[in-house]
């Protein structure tokens, strides 16, 4: 398995550098995933432009993706490597008024 990886990093407003990361160990409960598809969503766009409000540069792009299980760590059960997955990359509180609508986008605790 690899020991890097490229990332697409906005250092500077309106210039993206792809830069290779160290691929980090798996903690329990965590699975690497080898990114097939990417897309580039409106978060993308305003942290390439310098002004998304919760991403201060430098910044990677691109958390919205599918590819397949690489690797799993100690306590995963219910995926193995070779399954194919997407990526949902907002972490919510789950419980608002505006998660139990479903609109979990607006949650004050995304993340």
């Amino acid at each position: 398995m690899k020991k890097a990886y490229p990332m697409a990093m906005v250092k500077t407003p309106g210039k993206v550098e792809f830069e290779d990361r160290p691929l980090a160990a798996l903690s329990a409960g965590q699975v690497l995933i080898k990114t097939r598809a990417v897309s580039i969503c409106g978060s993308d766009v305003h942290t390439f432009k310098g002004k998304h409000p919760f991403a201060p540069l430098p910044a990677a792009l691109g958390h919205e993706l599918a590819g397949e299980i690489a690797g799993v760590a100690k306590g995963v059960d219910r995926l193995q490597i070779g399954d194919r997955v997407v990526l949902e990359p907002v972490i919510t509180c789950g419980h608002c008024e505006f998660c139990l609508k479903g609109v979990y986008n607006l949650c004050s605790s995304v993340s």
